[in-house]
């Protein structure tokens, strides 16, 4: 067995947590955003119904196309995404391979035992490194997502205002 092996799988099957979690939380926030980008296009939707003409008529065309911006952008974020995961089924027929390529090896074992760690670690690595990206990009999105519903969620309330003055 190499040296260190095993603190190697345990810090990468603690890796492939946290980004399942980091992946979920991003997931939730998403979701979260929904429901204000809907809450945000109905307002917009009464706003637009009330005021035919002028500054709050053009102000909540363009909060519209920043919802509708919004909306795609989550759109993209909530797609349902496969991931790799592993196979760990596939390892006893894995090992049954590498026992019989190693049949008549002195050191049959520790051959078989080495090439399974090495490979589920170079296994592990490519299947990280692709969650990590994937997360990135939900991060991305899910960021550029807020920015333009906080501008929409500003634009709405910038036409309320004069509203609560003329009470």
């Amino acid at each position: 067995m190499a040296s260190g092996d095993e603190l190697l799988i345990e810090r990468l099957t603690d890796r492939a947590s946290q980004l399942s979690a980091q992946s979920d939380t991003l997931d939730v926030k998403a979701s979260i955003l929904l429901v204000v980008v809907t809450f945000l296009a109905g307002q917009s939707a009464d706003l637009l119904s009330k005021h035919h003409n002028g500054w709050v008529h053009w102000e909540q065309i363009v909060c519209i196309v920043l919802q509708i911006g919004a909306g795609v952008l989550l759109a993209l974020q909530l797609r349902i995404t496969s991931y790799d995961v592993e196979l760990s089924e596939t390892y006893p027929k894995w090992r049954d391979e590498l026992s019989t390529y190693y049949a008549n090896d002195a050191k049959k074992d520790e051959n078989v035992l080495r090439d399974l760690q090495k490979g589920i670690i170079q296994r592990s690595v490519v299947r990280l490194e692709k969650t990590r990206k994937s997360n990135e990009q939900k991060a991305t999105l899910v960021n550029l997502t807020f920015w333009v519903t906080l501008v929409s969620l500003a634009c709405n309330l910038a036409a309320l205002a004069p509203l609560l003055f003329s009470l």
